[in-house]
């Protein structure tokens, strides 16, 4: 099974969970990288929505709708950064884990890396 890129994946497409986590089952090296950019992304979305919550206004934008487009705004933004690689925290999740794996080795770890550019 190839590997399943988390690059440009719509947020609200939750097939791509389904599939990362039957190739995770299957092939867990190559389910890495993957899982450790969607970690990146969660990480990132709580930073947003922290970030989101200091008000500089007086809540004239506010609502259910605007909060539910900033919820989806922050979801998307953060898989692009997770993807693009911008924190680098996927990179190092894949380097701490890469050797515990079975048949994890150096040449594979530096192939995922050399894909990503």
């Amino acid at each position: 099974m190839g590997l399943v890129s988390m690059d440009h994946q719509n947020v609200m497409n939750l097939q791509g969970f389904g599939d990362l986590k039957r190739q995770a089952r299957e092939d867990q090296q190559s389910a890495l990288r993957p899982v450790a950019e969607q970690f990146e992304a969660m990480m990132l979305q709580q930073i947003l929505k922290s970030a989101h919550q200091t008000r500089f206004d007086d809540g004239w934008l506010e609502g259910s709708d605007y909060d539910t487009y900033k919820d989806l705004y922050h979801s998307q933004l953060s898989q692009h950064l997770a993807a693009q690689g911008s924190v680098g925290l996927a990179d190092l999740i894949v380097e701490q884990l890469a050797p515990t794996l079975p048949m994890a080795t150096t040449d594979a770890y530096l192939n995922q890396r050399l894909n990503r550019i």
